[in-house]
């Protein structure tokens, strides 16, 4: 793929390489949340013989597993895991983890 130089000496990408990249970028993302359905899917149905304790542990600890084990759609709950952050970050990086803690070496 080539890049135009149109201003100035800066290389833009071409519209068609823009939406191609948003393309890539969203089939990403849809892969990882299916793979985080089907994992929290397969610890839901481990859990179902297992003690009431222990199944209520884990769906106080996971809400994805909480929700398979209900009967919900653990894709409504990651989107909301998604929103939430969005709503409160923005678009912004951050160098945190999935869980919000800091890559800071704090825990060495």
């Amino acid at each position: 793929m080539e890049k135009r130089s149109d201003r100035g000496g800066v290389n833009t990408p071409s519209p068609w390489e823009e939406e191609e990249t948003r393309r890539r970028a969203r089939t990403a993302a849809t892969g990882g949340i299916s793979h985080i359905e089907m994992l929290s899917t397969a610890v839901a149905l481990n859990l179902e013989d297992a003690p009431a304790t222990l199944q209520e542990t884990s769906a106080q600890a996971n809400p994805i597993v909480g929700a398979v084990m209900v009967g919900e759609r653990p894709r409504h709950v990651v989107e909301g895991m998604l929103q939430r952050r969005l709503l409160s970050i923005g678009m912004a990086a951050l160098p945190v983890n999935c869980d919000g803690a800091p890559f800071d070496c704090s825990h060495v």
